[in-house]
């Protein structure tokens, strides 16, 4: 079976397609299944901070304790991710330190720490 340069080329171009919709096809589980993860992560973040405050407001040595750590996870994910991943002295990743991160951001902008450095 002889077969002409855009014979080969089309057979090659319904192949290429065919595994292309074979490979979206079982993506969009994975997809749908990490869009709901993270969504489910986000909300635990808002949900935690709305609720620390009210926590604070019972025991202040939690507030201080907390802005403390979390804000040296916040100047470690500062540190790290001008280096692009994983600072050797740190035994923490980006993704573990983002929450810390995120948290004391926000809670920081709502002034539940007291002052900026959370002393």
């Amino acid at each position: 079976m002889n077969q002409t340069p855009e014979e080969i080329w089309q057979m090659l171009a319904t192949i290429d397609e065919r595994v292309e919709q074979a490979l979206q096809k079982r993506l969009e589980p994975i997809q749908r299944e990490l869009d709901e993860l993270d969504d489910f992560c986000n909300g635990l973040l808002l949900a935690l901070a709305e609720v620390l405050p009210h926590i604070w407001k019972a025991d202040e040595g939690i507030s201080r304790t907390l802005a403390k750590t979390w804000g040296e996870a916040a100047r470690q994910f500062d540190q790290i991710e001008k280096l692009d991943g994983q600072h050797p002295d740190f035994d923490q990743t980006l993704e573990l330190l983002r929450p810390r991160k995120v948290l004391y951001d926000i809670l920081l902008k709502r002034k539940e720490f007291g002052s900026p450095a959370g002393e």
